[in-house]
């Protein structure tokens, strides 16, 4: 099995998974039992021609599997054709941008502003420094604070 292509995914199917339970521990425990699920079953992803479809399947199906062995229907898994495995809806890029967009939101103004800098306008440290009236250094921490709390918020 080529494990690279196994953990290259992990964050995408963390960002379903989240949208499916709507809690993060479970995403936690869902995407794990999908790699128990290919480790288990010795699959090779490199046979695999998109492993990132064929795993987020796996996902889906062991999420309804868990839900119906509680008893409840799940109200909020997309029935349509807009399922992982259809190649034209970028569900990981919608759901991780709406997160992240969200996140953003949430951090404090300082941390914001030179986040929104560096993203929406692409700004150096430099460049923002001067457009803030900061010193750089400053810039920079602010900017490293905003990354940490991202990650904890994420």
């Amino acid at each position: 099995m080529n494990r690279d292509k196994l953990f290259d995914h992990l964050e995408d199917l963390l960002v379903y998974a989240h949208h499916l339970t709507r809690n993060r521990d479970q995403a936690e425990d869902l995407v794990q039992d999908v790699v128990l699920h290919i480790l288990s079953r010795e699959t090779c992803l490199s046979d695999v021609e998109h492993p990132r479809r064929y795993m987020a399947v796996i996902l889906r199906n062991l999420f309804l599997d868990q839900t119906r062995k509680k008893g409840r229907a799940p109200s909020h898994v997309p029935i349509d054709d807009q399922d992982p495995e259809d190649e034209n809806a970028d569900v990981y890029g919608a759901l991780a941008c709406a997160q992240t967009l969200a996140a953003i939101g949430r951090l404090p103004e300082e941390y914001r502003t030179v986040m929104r800098l560096r993203v929406d306008a692409g700004l150096s440290y430099s460049d923002m420094a001067e457009q803030l009236e900061l010193p750089i250094g400053t810039v920079m921490s602010r900017m490293s604070r905003a990354r940490s709390k991202l990650r904890d918020y994420l």
